[in-house]
């Protein structure tokens, strides 16, 4: 159902969805960086430690995690290409972005939690199954919330001033957020792995795990909804096209593969999280 803006003085004019291009303030350009510190702080986490604690903690083999973490990267490369046009689509009283972040906000927190929630005494496929499902789902809420706080930054910021002011407040809160991902793990977990292979010492160790997994699920809920409050501005104008006036997914791919400007951009990006990647690992 497609969101139709009432009269000026409503909703649609609030300081959050204007009927039009509204210059952001300040105090918002700054809190537009609270989305990607809440991300990159889960994701620096979950580079840090899901190899780790499937490999050392669970007991998943090393064969076993390379064919896991493929088939993942798989996945990661189609489900953007697959949940971007429908947020591009949407329409609601809370911007087409907006109700992504919102909808996302807290299945994203508790992702933080369920990946480290592993049965002691389950098998080893079954424990194998349970990796694979959590982080797949992980990253799908992810990208859910990562893509649309990525896209909203063009809706916000049209003028170069404005997005450089951006991201310059945007690059220091993506460091704090990638610090509190590194820094959490080593507070909360000592030792990262167990000293031997009882029962009791596993869980003793998982139990951590999951304690940081939760620490990070509530200060990534709260740092996502105050995005949502307080950092976010979309104009109806964006979300009002209907969907004859937005290409398909084709049309898109086509326009891209000629744009060498962008392939060079891709291909140089692709090298930097392969380094990201490895460094991590």
């Amino acid at each position: 159902m497609e969101y139709k803006p009432k009269a000026s003085g409503d909703q649609a004019e609030s300081s959050r969805l204007t009927a039009g291009y509204a210059k952001v303030s300040k105090s918002k350009t700054i809190a537009y960086g609270l989305g990607p510190l809440a991300d990159q702080m889960s994701h620096q986490m979950f580079q840090f430690l899901v190899f780790t604690f499937y490999y050392a903690v669970v007991g998943i083999r090393i064969t076993h995690l390379m064919w896991g973490f493929i088939i993942f990267a798989i996945w990661d490369s189609i489900n953007d290409p697959l949940l971007g046009p429908i947020s591009d689509r949407t329409n609601s009283k809370f911007g087409r972005r907006g109700f992504w972040i919102l909808m996302s906000t807290i299945p994203f927190g508790l992702s933080n939690i369920f990946l480290f929630t592993v049965g002691i005494s389950w098998g080893y496929w079954v424990k194998f199954a349970y990796m694979l499902f959590i982080i797949m789902l992980y990253v799908t809420i992810y990208t859910i919330f990562y893509y649309n706080e990525l896209a909203l930054f063009s809706d916000m910021f049209e003028s170069e001033e404005e997005r450089g002011y951006a991201n310059m407040w945007k690059s220091v809160l993506v460091i704090v957020g990638v610090i509190i991902g590194f820094v959490l793990p080593t507070i909360f977990i000592k030792p990262m792995v167990p000293a031997n292979d009882t029962v009791e010492e596993v869980a003793r160790i998982t139990n951590m795990y999951v304690i940081t997994g939760i620490v990070v699920c509530i200060l990534t809920i709260i740092a996502g909804f105050a995005f949502f409050k307080w950092g976010m501005q979309e104009s109806l104008d964006h979300q009002l096209q209907t969907k004859e006036e937005s290409p398909g997914f084709m049309t898109m791919l086509a326009e891209i593969v000629k744009n060498r400007d962008f392939m060079l951009f891709c291909f140089a990006n692709l090298v930097k999280w392969f380094v990201f990647k490895l460094l991590t690992t």
